[in-house]
């Protein structure tokens, strides 16, 4: 079963718990049960230190093949600290909710982005390109697609992407 990691801001929202609880409820309603979502909310980490919470976070969230970003998390040092971490390690992102999505704006932009982003847009940009779609109109629809995909009631189709196995000499 699939593994998707809840990733958002917790530290000084008081309302975090109910605002993850809504999107795993959320998720778990479109997912017909075929992806475990794990609620870092959910872990009994009340009165402990930053450190500690963040060391099992992102145990949680290693054992997951991706992760979703919640509204806030460009605010939230964990969060920051756990999209760097996927995105170093090929963990992929998606970004849940609306209305911005500022890594795909970003792309727009020519800013840093997470590395996630353009490698989700060269994989659309391949998939329009195999289905036979009008070369003039591929990249900016694969642009569009990539801004929107928040959109996806799963959003979840490229966590099942294969890595290259890697030989080592």
């Amino acid at each position: 079963m699939k593994q998707i990691y809840l990733c958002g801001p917790v530290t000084g929202d008081p309302g975090y718990r109910e605002h993850f609880s809504r999107v795993e409820e959320s998720i778990a309603a479109r997912a017909n049960r075929s992806l475990l979502i794990v609620n870092p909310a959910l872990l009994p980490l009340e009165n402990t230190r930053w450190e500690t919470c963040m060391r099992y976070c992102l145990k949680a969230m290693l054992d997951c093949g991706g992760i979703a970003l919640l509204r806030g998390w460009q605010h939230s040092r964990g969060a920051r600290m756990e999209l760097t971490l996927a995105g170093q390690l090929k963990i992929p992102v998606v970004y849940l909710e609306p209305p911005v999505d500022e890594s795909a704006l970003a792309l727009l932009f020519g800013t840093p982005v997470c590395s996630d982003v353009p490698r989700y847009l060269e994989r659309r940009i391949a998939a329009l390109e195999a289905n036979g779609c009008d070369e003039a109109l591929i990249r900016d629809r694969a642009l569009y697609e990539t801004e929107t995909r928040y959109l996806d009631p799963h959003g979840f189709e490229y966590i099942d992407r294969e890595y290259p196995v890697q030989k080592h000499a």
